[in-house]
């Protein structure tokens, strides 16, 4: 991708469009001129007449298809449409150019395409929508929104999205490489474990879209790819393993919610043929064949049937007609996987608790099925390590055989299993009364849950529920329809208040956590100390941005309640929550250390030592201890981090930490290995993510801030990184690579460049993350040290002077961040010529920084520029006492503070102190610290700098 590729005009274009007509649409016909003169204007206030023309041109199409389309048969002709009309090779639709078909199905045609506006280089898959109806784009331009906004490493990210010139929506999804789940087993020759564990992935994918109320509707193994972007090559391991998933397996699945754009209004069972809703035979729910409603559950079905295929090689339900198959699956129930089984040991492996699991997902009642792809994938986590699942009923025998599966050298099978059967099942008894609760929990959750996904309900509106609108239908439901399940309400409560809470309404999710503790301590509902502790957790993150004080107390309160119950656990989580969250807004840096440190002793001991998890945690507190002012901990703990997050199985997490460890190494003096370690997290991202996306942007962003190939380097890096985060809004990222984009230009002298990219992003900070926080302070010394580097030094003292304001009101008068401001203020005004006031600003940062710690970099720095500057007055008396400290903590002083150093601050100290004793009449105690000090300076910064001049002056004065 070129460096400095533009956000895509056309699509932004269109993204005007449609916001305009998803408002003015839903106004009276009287109210929708004005809104237009308001909507439709370019950026310079002035009338947009050709935006507003698009906008009325889409809004008369929506009109006619109110008034002139109802009881047309129009699945017939999008079918055609999808079929016979796509594009052709070499044709444009939108910015993008057809280079080759990839293929075609019952969803229509998809090719492969390229951009054609020579914006960026990129190739991307595009899938005509046969929605040729007017009154269907209405429901497709917001279905667009919430399908773009999946963003999950096993999804094909939605990356663009129009209207061809035909009228036919079309969308670009992120191109993925690879076969079909079922064939790249095959081809590999992956055993059963592997198997499992790559099935894993894509129930995690499709659990990521279901909390984002999201459902696929259409899963089969041609919509679920596999394909391999780490190092190792197919070639190199030909064979793959019996027992895990070959490094870089990377699952994709494609067409998240296209199904739901096909259907003409969601009330139409199939589309085989004729105008029917998207489905195909041999992988659709029963209810989707009745014309049911289409909830999780639907998906839950797919992948029962995707997991069926893959462990025996056959589909669940088969028939030798669309028809017979329709009524077969209907009426049916499926054989277990082991009674189609090609071996008898194939059949023995899959017996019990595969057998389970697979047909707990293909129930033919949706509520009997798992509640959620999260808990399949759950059961198969439990099956893979030995544990109980919760697809079949927990006797003693099942109990103890699988305790003794985990556990062979520990205890005997025949002792263990002989206990359990005399003493009654005592524990075990518990345990089976705690999974057959658990299994009634999760029923009535599954059925709550189709209801709040009846959007797709044929009795319904064909228009699309946004994410918001579906929560806030079923919190209303919830007290209606689940009176008598306190357990369910309550847990529901959580669920639908950690929603509220991701779409950016905390309010909400503090009033739900409310309701579920409230639930919890009325009459007739069972004392839960587990999930009352989850339940003020909750409360207390829905706090946290309105009142950090208060969720600090709640997440103190909530570590000590999960303390009490016992369960190490939810300590875990606990601990690893307000660590995250709260941190050193709410806690001393010592504390958060401290949390996480316990933390991290419990995740080893509760996980182990290559917990993912406990990597995450590693890496967050080597970025707490640096907080903590001990930096000698940093480095270590990200290489732990790194050890426990391999780039074949956790390559986003690693990507992350080795961003972490590039910053940590460049800022002490280390480019080159920073450099290193930037590159493997680019390429992390690039495979994983590709090139587009934001978190990409964001290594490019660090890789900048690296500069390990040099300035021009990095300012193509920040440039390139800036226009993905253009393209794709997100303004937070953006305001990160400013800082590189600023530093690069700094690097190659082309200060007035750097002055108003630094400009443009403090006033950015402003206006994203507000104005009261800690990023907008520190955005602001970044304006005056860019002004100064100009030569502009009136325009940096005012600069320094707000920077001075803020800081100071962000991190209090007694701050190191306030103390360095006023430094540089002093060199502003030194530069100026303003002695007396470079001397006043330094003495503010001297006085600022006697209450820092002996070994603070700050206040040897300040001590030093306030010494000079007295004795520049000709006190040199009153110098010899911050001069002395100065070079006590030379040490310090030759530690580099960024980047590389620029000047050597502790030979200047020890020369500028022999200069104040020579001054106040002890030549002999000043000439070896001149001695000492002049052949350094000399080395360091040449025999004609003006602080090497001054020290030779004064040793020819001493002599």
């Amino acid at each position: 991708m070129p460096p400095d590729a533009p956000a895509d005009p056309e699509a932004t274009r269109w993204a005007r469009v449609a916001e305009a007509f998803d408002v003015v649409a839903d106004l009276p016909r009287e109210e929708r001129p004005a809104a237009l003169d308001r909507l439709c204007r370019s950026s310079d206030g002035q009338p947009d007449t050709a935006l507003r023309a698009e906008v009325e041109s889409l809004l008369a199409a929506d009109a006619e298809a109110t008034t002139g389309t109802d009881g047309l048969d129009l699945g017939a002709h999008d079918a055609a449409v999808l079929l016979d009309d796509g594009p052709i090779v070499g044709e444009r639709v939108g910015p993008w150019r057809v280079v080759r078909e990839i293929g075609r199905g019952g969803m229509g045609r998809v090719d492969l395409v390229e951009r054609a506006d020579g914006a960026y280089e990129q190739r991307a898959a595009l899938k005509r929508l046969g929605l040729v109806a007017p009154s269907r784009v209405r429901r497709f331009l917001r279905e667009r929104q919430i399908l773009a906004s999946l963003d999950h490493p096993g999804i094909a990210r939605l990356l663009d999205g129009g209207v061809a010139d035909d009228g036919a929506p079309y969308l670009v999804m992120e191109y993925a490489e690879g076969e079909p789940i079922t064939a790249y087993a095959d081809r590999r020759g992956l055993g059963l474990r592997a198997r499992l564990r790559l099935f894993v992935q894509v129930c995690d994918a499709v659990a990521y879209a279901h909390r984002h109320l999201v459902v696929h509707r259409d899963l089969k193994p041609s919509n679920v790819l596999v394909g391999e972007r780490s190092t190792p090559t197919v070639e190199d391991t030909p064979t793959g393993t019996a027992d895990g998933v070959p490094p870089g397996a990377r699952v994709a699945l494609l067409d998240f919610g296209v199904a739901r754009l096909l259907d003409a209004d969601a009330d139409d069972p199939l589309t085989v043929e004729g105008p029917v809703a998207p489905l195909t035979p041999g992988y659709a729910a029963p209810e989707q064949v009745a014309g049911g409603p289409i909830t999780t559950a639907a998906d839950v079905w797919a992948l029962g049937v995707l997991l069926y295929e893959l462990l025996t090689g056959r589909r669940p339900i088969e028939g030798s007609t669309r028809e017979a198959w329709a009524e077969a699956v209907r009426t049916t129930d499926p054989r277990p996987p082991s009674g189609v089984a090609d071996s008898t040991t194939e059949a023995k492996r899959l017996r019990g608790d595969l057998d389970a699991i697979v047909l707990t997902a293909l129930r033919r009642e949706p509520e009997a099925r798992y509640a959620s792809a999260h808990d399949l994938a759950a059961d198969l986590r439990r099956y893979l390590a030995g544990e109980p699942v919760t697809a079949r009923a927990p006797s003693a025998w099942y109990r103890a055989r699988r305790f003794t599966g985990r556990h062979k050298t520990a205890v005997a099978s025949a002792v263990l299993v002989a206990l359990a059967v005399v003493a009654g099942g005592a524990t075990t008894a518990w345990q089976a009364r705690e999974a057959r609760a658990a299994a009634a929990e999760s029923a009535a959750t599954a059925d709550f849950l189709a209801g709040i996904f009846q959007g797709a309900d044929p009795t319904a509106s064909g228009e699309s529920l946004l994410a918001l609108d579906l929560l806030e239908r079923g919190a209303r439901r919830i007290d209606a329809e689940l009176a008598g399940q306190s357990a369910v309400r309550a847990g529901l409560y959580l669920v639908v208040g950690d929603a509220y809470l991701g779409l950016g309404r905390p309010d909400s999710a503090v009033a739900f956590a409310q309701r579920a503790l409230a639930l919890r301590q009325s009459d007739g509902a069972a004392p839960d100390a587990v999930e009352a502790v989850r339940a003020r957790l909750l409360f207390a993150r829905g706090l946290y941005p309105i009142d950090p004080t208060g969720a600090g107390d709640v997440f103190e309160s909530a570590v000590a309640d999960a303390r009490a119950t016992g369960d190490d656990a939810l300590v875990l989580d606990a601990l690893e929550t307000q660590a995250t969250l709260a941190g050193n807004q709410v806690m001393t840096p010592q504390e958060t250390v401290a949390t996480l440190e316990e933390a991290v002793a419990l995740c080893r001991r509760l996980e182990g030592e290559e917990s993912p998890r406990l990597g995450r945690l590693l890496a967050l507190l080597a970025m707490q201890v640096a907080s903590a002012h001990q930096h000698g901990r940093s480095e270590p703990l990200l290489r732990q981090a790194l050890a426990v997050l391999p780039a074949e199985t956790e390559p986003y997490e690693r990507s992350v930490v080795l961003l972490d460890l590039a910053s940590l190494l460049n800022a002490m003096g280390r480019q080159d290995e920073g450099a290193a370690a930037v590159d493997e997290a680019l390429a992390l991202r690039r495979r994983v993510l590709g090139d587009d996306d934001v978190r990409t942007a964001e290594a490019l962003g660090v890789r900048a801030e690296v500069a390990g190939d040099g300035p021009e380097a990095a300012e193509r890096d920040a440039r390139a990184g800036l226009a993905i985060t253009e393209r794709a809004g997100n303004q937070t990222i953006a305001i990160e690579i400013l800082a590189s984009l600023g530093s690069a230009l700094m690097a190659q002298e082309r200060y007035d460049e750097a002055a108003e990219v630094y400009r443009r992003r403090f006033e950015r900070v402003g206006a994203v993350l507000g104005t009261d926080g800690t990023r907008y302070a520190a955005a602001s010394g970044n304006v005056g040290r860019a002004l100064h580097a100009a030569g502009r030094y009136d325009e940096a003292a005012a600069a320094w002077d707000e920077s001075i304001r803020l800081t100071t009101a962000t991190y209090g008068a007694e701050s190191a961040v306030v103390a360095s401001t006023y430094l540089a203020a002093g060199h502003t005004a030194a530069e100026a010529g303003d002695a007396a006031e470079a001397g006043r600003l330094y003495r503010e940062a001297f006085d600022r920084s006697r209450a820092f710690d002996a070994s603070s970099r700050t206040r040897a720095h300040a001590a030093m520029l306030h010494g000079r500057a007295l004795l520049d007055l000709g006190r040199a008396e009153d110098a010899i006492g911050p001069l002395r400290s100065a070079v006590e903590a030379r040490d310090v002083l030759s530690r580099p503070a960024h980047r590389v150093r620029s000047e050597s601050d502790d030979d200047r100290a020890v020369a500028l102190l022999g200069e104040a004793l020579l001054a106040t009449g002890s030549p002999e105690a000043a000439v070896p610290l001149l001695e000492e000090a002049l052949p350094a300076l000399v080395a360091d910064l040449g025999p004609d700098d003006d602080a090497t001049r001054r020290a030779r002056r004064a040793l020819d004065r001493a002599r």
